[in-house]
């Protein structure tokens, strides 16, 4: 059995940081959630979270992100919880 074309992953990955749609961002996430365990997918959801304007999206990435256990995300995590907020309660 082969595992997923690469270039369906990226397209994923642009669509995850990209496409105007909420739902369907989060679609793409739950795609990527299948390849949680492959390196370039953990990188790409790890670089995706900064730009997420969607609380929506904020939560599901953080929640598989910690559901992977990736070390790697902590730093992400860290840098995110210190920006500024937006919305009713941000500036």
């Amino acid at each position: 059995m082969t595992g997923p074309d690469p270039k369906v992953l990226d397209a994923l990955l642009h669509t995850l940081r990209y496409d105007n749609s909420v739902d369907v961002r989060l679609a793409s996430l739950d795609a990527l959630s299948r390849y949680g365990s492959r390196p370039e997918v953990r990188r790409g959801l790890i670089e995706a979270l900064p730009g997420q304007q969607s609380p929506l999206v904020q939560v599901a990435l953080i929640d598989l992100l910690v559901d992977l256990h990736d070390p790697n995300a902590v730093q992400q995590f860290k840098r995110f919880q210190q920006r500024p907020q937006s919305g009713p309660d941000g500036p």
